[in-house]
């Protein structure tokens, strides 16, 4: 009963202490469902994403991060994890430029062959408006990028049968309904919170439409809860003011999508998860959409997917 009431406040559920109260029942990470792995996880050279990558590399796995550069994770390795010998694998890959995704594709299948768990951890809240086609810079990256390299990934068999996609959304969306309309913010004064909310309202449609279409790869999308990165701080400086001693640490943020990639087919394809259980991704009525607009928003994604072939 205690737990039912802490979660529904919200402040005691995404924070630190609503994990240490959740984590009471985890059971312990079996290293056997990871070990000798292929696991591909973007926006791996710092926080929640850096903090995965040691994690999963220690278990076993054979970890490879990208980003746009190297320099940034082997100072951030230093710097966090001055007492960590793990060399990881980086792939530069930067997912705001379109025209270098098929040649990342391309080099991860050259590389690696096939990719076990694909996290697709990358994301921010840049202060300016960027616009590439008829979106901005944290749609096209976070929504349509990981999109398109989910496609071309399973179109070169480099997720195949019992893979796990997992994808790193945040409970900002929570509040936020899926809206296809002015996603260039051309309308109305860009503000990079709610962006950021529809993008991550957006993946965790993207992973329920996923499920649908390929039944032989699992797909989960999560939320990290309220975590201490320099991201946070960076973007939502008065909100990280007033939770600074509240917030998760980035191995507390990391752990459910650690977790996820040990119990791959497992779990339900297709569902959203916090905390190492199921949730509903739509704890306000009004944030529901029907089946034909999510179908709409797979369209719009299949298309961008043929421009990005075309480049």
């Amino acid at each position: 009963m205690i737990n039912k009431i802490l979660d529904s406040t919200i402040y005691f559920s995404f924070d630190s202490s609503g994990f240490k109260r959740h984590a009471k029942s985890f059971e312990e990470l079996d290293a056997r469902k990871i070990k000798g792995k292929n696991v591909l996880i973007t926006g791996g050279t710092s926080g929640i994403g850096l903090s995965c990558a040691l994690e999963l590399s220690k278990l076993g796995a054979n970890v490879i991060v990208t980003g746009r550069n190297e320099d940034k994770l082997q100072h951030n390795l230093k710097e966090s994890y001055p007492e960590e010998d793990i060399e990881l694998q980086f792939l530069r890959c930067d997912l705001n430029d379109f025209s270098s995704l098929k040649s990342f594709v391309s080099q991860v299948k050259d590389q690696f062959g096939n990719i076990d768990v694909f996290i697709c951890n990358a994301g921010g809240m840049p202060d300016k408006r960027e616009v590439t086609r008829s979106y901005d810079g944290i749609f096209a990256s976070q929504v349509v990028a990981h999109y398109f390299l989910i496609r071309s990934f399973i179109d070169e068999e480099i997720l195949i049968d019992g893979s796990h996609v997992s994808i790193n959304s945040s409970g900002g969306m929570y509040p936020v309904k899926l809206d296809l309309a002015d996603l260039a913010w051309v309308e109305r004064d860009y503000d990079k919170v709610a962006s950021y909310a529809m993008a991550k309202r957006a993946q965790v449609i993207i992973s329920e439409l996923l499920a649908e279409n390929y039944k032989n790869i699992t797909f989960s999308c999560s939320h990290p809860g309220w975590v201490d990165t320099p991201g946070l701080k960076d973007s939502l400086k008065s909100f990280w003011e007033f939770t600074k001693d509240r917030l998760r640490s980035v191995r507390e943020g990391a752990d459910t999508l650690i977790w996820l990639a040990t119990v791959g087919h497992k779990i339900e394809s297709g569902k959203f998860w916090f905390d190492r259980k199921k949730r509903s991704p739509n704890l306000i009525p009004f944030t529901k959409v029907d089946f034909a607009y999510k179908l709409k928003l797979r369209k719009f994604l299949e298309e961008e997917v043929e421009y990005i072939k075309s480049l």
